[in-house]
């Protein structure tokens, strides 16, 4: 992909996971970022940032649920 494409699958994955809601919204965004993080490093944490989430605390968490 180009860097504009992958800016674009970065932008839509976000934008996608950020209306998650609901009581289980932290483990599902979590579960979720594992994936992201498993298939590239790197787009796990443009979709984290995406999210704007702590990178820290979400790495925490991830951690705890593998």
């Amino acid at each position: 992909m180009s860097g504009d494409e992958k800016q674009e699958l970065i932008k839509n994955i976000a934008g996608a996971m950020s209306g998650i809601e609901g009581p289980k919204r932290e483990l599902i965004v979590n579960r979720q970022l594992c994936h992201w993080f498993r298939a590239d490093i790197g787009l796990g944490m443009a979709v984290a940032k995406g999210l704007q989430l702590d990178l820290d605390e979400a790495m925490k968490e991830m951690a705890v649920h593998m």
